[in-house]
This record gives structure tokens, C-alpha cells and sequence, in this order.
């Protein structure tokens, strides 16, 4: 495990964190990303239920406490009729690029 790998995992998890802080209301924000680099440089490999593999593409493998946070944004499923965080999912609209614009 080198510092590139682990300080690319630590950003990743800490962006992570922040998400899943502000999305399902956690009491405490994560700790700062060099922190966490550090810590999965000197092999940690579990943060609050979250599951890292430093060397992989995405480093984030798992997340126990919220799966469906882990889908929506690591796995990137959108559900159809099922809520999150109470409100029902909606289908994204999607934009035509405008070409030949003014700006």
C-alpha cells in the first residue's frame, strides 16, 4: 500500500462520509481526510460500517449501515417506487444540449 493509493482512498471515503453525514442526519461529520489516508495507509480497513479497498478503482466495497445510500451513489441505483429518506425517487429529466448558443 503505497501514500498515493491511500490518500486517493482517503478523499474517496471522506467525500463518502460527508455524504452519507449530511444525507441520513449523523451527528458527527467524519474525521478530516488526511486522517483517514493515514489511517488506511497504516491498514485500517473498516470505518463506521463502511468497508475500503484501497488498490480498487472505487475504494468504498461496502457499506453495512446504509445500503441504500451505497447503491444510490457507489453502485449508482436509482430506485423506482421506493423511498429514500421519505421522499419518493423521481426519473431524472433529461436536458437536449442547446447548440449554436449565444454564450
Amino acid at each position: 500500500m503505497g501514500k498515493v493509493d491511500a490518500a486517493k482512498a482517503g478523499d474517496f471515503l471522506f467525500r463518502y462520509m460527508v455524504a452519507r453525514h449530511k444525507c441520513k442526519h449523523m451527528a458527527e461529520p467524519p474525521p478530516p481526510a488526511a486522517r483517514l489516508a493515514d489511517l488506511i495507509e497504516q491498514g485500517k480497513r473498516e470505518f463506521d460500517e463502511i468497508y475500503v479497498e484501497p488498490e480498487a478503482n472505487v475504494p468504498i466495497a461496502g457499506d453495512d449501515k446504509h445500503h441504500d445510500l451505497f447503491a444510490a451513489i457507489i453502485k449508482r441505483v436509482t430506485p423506482d417506487c421506493a423511498s429514500f429518506n421519505g421522499i419518493k425517487a423521481r426519473p431524472t429529466p433529461r436536458i437536449k444540449p442547446v447548440v449554436g448558443s449565444a454564450c
